[in-house]
């Protein structure tokens, strides 16, 4: 998967998460051509809810990766929403960090691959 200018900005946006929000680790991702997979770890027990806490991480991250778009003149929009899922115990990791490894190689199968 070769990325875009958006693609790289947003590289390393997500690997910088625990510089803006120290409460936020990412574990693994993967940026695809039309959306992010991104396994992401609320690591403080102070934050009073954790879904609120990963509302807060994503819309900062969506918000900081349109306005590099937007300034550099390429055509770029989000989904309107977001999947999220609470990883319960090391199975349910272990398939949702394999599903976002092997994501990539899936990609010749997606509907929006051209």
């Amino acid at each position: 998967m070769k990325y875009t200018e958006v693609g790289l900005y947003a590289d390393a946006q997500i690997s910088q998460l625990n510089r803006h929000y120290p409460y936020c680790t990412p574990v693994i991702w993967v940026i695809m051509p039309n959306h992010i997979h991104i396994i992401v770890e609320i690591t403080d027990k102070n934050t009073p809810c954790e879904r609120m806490a990963l509302s807060v991480v994503i819309g900062g991250l969506k918000r900081s990766i349109t306005l590099y778009a937007k300034r550099n003149d390429y055509e770029f929009a989000w989904q309107t929403r977001y999947h999220d899922h609470i990883i319960r115990g090391n199975h349910d990791g272990k398939l949702i960090e394999e599903y976002i490894t092997n994501n990539v190689a899936r990609w010749d199968d997606d509907c929006f691959y051209s």
